[in-house]
């Protein structure tokens, strides 16, 4: 096994969501404080709940990840192989190794029942026939592969070591090397019929028909990852000045002209859109954020791993390869909640408490995450009779909507619908002070 010590790259590619079907939706989970003093209090930002599996310590410091339609495919960059996982079970069912032609693989795509792997110590790309395991050919491409892409009907390898992108007929395997001067791509997009590159002090539009690079522009950051959303260039990385924080930008899709800047983590090396959220993963604090391009706000962070640098989506989950965790990260993607904490025999939102304060970032979140409709259940705890149980809940589901009907208002946003309904007891817990609560659900 090779020594860590050895791979010095921070940051080695991209994700290959453009390729793939749309990301469903955003789930986010927070609990909010009660508008009396008590122990709850006000959670800064949603918390996005993940599952991370491990594979019991078969991979170690792995790079991309890919999705052939039956397994998920794994970069086993430390083990010199390649990997599949079956996702019913979390297990290892195929292990795939060339030391001959992919001795370091870290970039990874799949298509037409084929594995491209792209090798950080070799300076060629490997393509593999899944079926038989066997490498069926090389490719010559430039040094340290940082991120492989299957787009426009050609395989692209982001060469970070020499600068260049490669473009690769899958018929014929003939390559054709594209230069960006004095640049380091590390990561692919596939936008609106062309190739786009975050490639460290720039990025880079290429004309995926010739070859040729339409456009470049010079960025005030270091460039890590890229992507389109709602009409504009998404590109995240870290910004130069120290202390050096992540930063999510986007560009006006015509003039490259910078119009927003998010700060996200502290190096934000991966980034996709789930056609309505960005997803921004941090390779430094260990987190995945979700980030709305409507109105520039952290809408939430899941606690996923160290090294996040590769995103891929399989059905309604966004799964996320972490570098130096060494394992892969699930985050469902379903809907998001918050709970309001309500005091003993309160059912009223009291103006600028703690609760007021929850429901309006709520509404702010809702507004910019492209929601459909919006459930709120109120409980009461086992006191009283059950017609005074119900009595407030109804009363507390009614202005937790109330507020958040008036915050949503104030954000521009009249296409959600808000409905309030009354559950009784709150089954989840047998303390009272957490079965005193409304519970808002929203699904896009």
């Amino acid at each position: 096994m090779k020594s860590k010590q050895v791979k010095a790259t921070r940051r080695c590619g991209s994700s290959r969501w453009m390729t793939v079907a749309t990301l469903a939706v955003a789930s986010c989970a927070g609990v909010v404080g009660a508008g009396v003093a008590s122990a709850s209090t006000t959670v800064s930002a949603p918390s996005i709940p993940s599952t991370s599996f491990d594979l019991g310590g078969l991979i170690d410091y792995q790079g991309q990840i890919a999705y052939d339609g039956a397994d998920l495919w794994i970069a086993n960059w430390d083990d010199s192989n390649v990997v599949a996982v079956n996702l019913a079970t979390d297990k290892i069912v195929r292990t795939v190794r060339d030391n001959t032609n992919y001795d370091e693989p870290w970039g990874l795509a799949t298509a037409n029942g084929y594995l491209y792997v792209g090798n950080q110590d070799q300076p060629d790309l490997a393509v593999v026939k899944i079926s038989t395991g066997a490498t069926v050919t090389t490719v010559p491409i430039g040094s340290k592969c940082a991120d492989v892409l299957y787009a426009g009907g050609y395989i692209w390898s982001a060469n970070a070591g020499s600068a260049t992108v490669t473009r690769i007929n899958p018929t014929t395997y003939a390559a054709t090397t594209i230069a960006l001067t004095g640049t380091k791509p590390t990561a692919l997009a596939y936008v609106d019929g062309d190739i786009w590159v975050a490639a460290g002090s720039s990025v880079a539009e290429i004309n995926p028909t010739t070859a040729s690079v339409i456009r470049s522009h010079a960025t005030s950051f270091t460039a890590e990852a890229i992507t389109a959303a709602n009409g504009k260039i998404w590109v995240s990385g870290e910004t130069t000045a120290l202390p050096a924080t992540g930063t999510v930008v986007s560009l006006n899709a015509s003039t490259l002209a910078q119009q927003s800047q998010v700060t996200v983590g502290q190096n934000a090396t991966a980034l996709a859109f789930d056609g309505t959220a960005l997803w921004v993963g941090d390779a430094t604090s260990g987190q995945t954020s979700a980030v709305s391009p409507v109105n520039n706000t952290v809408l939430g962070a899941s606690a996923t791993g160290t090294g996040s640098n590769f995103f891929t989506q399989i059905g309604s989950n966004l799964l996320v390869s972490n570098q130096t965790s060494s394992n892969v990260s699930v985050i469902p993607l379903t809907s998001t909640t918050d709970t309001v904490l309500f005091a003993s025999g309160s059912s009223t939102i009291v103006a600028k408490s703690a609760n007021a304060t929850a429901i309006e970032k709520e509404a702010a979140i809702l507004a910019g995450g492209g929601y459909a409709n919006v459930n709120v259940l109120g409980y009461s705890d086992a006191s009283g009779s059950v017609a005074s149980r119900q009595a407030i809940s109804v009363a507390r589901a009614n202005a937790v909507a109330t507020a958040l009907r008036a915050d949503l208002k104030a954000d521009h946003d009249a296409t959600l619908t808000v409905t309030a309904t009354g559950a009784g007891t709150y089954s989840g817990s047998s303390n009272p002070a957490q079965q005193r609560r409304a519970t808002i659900t929203a699904v896009r």
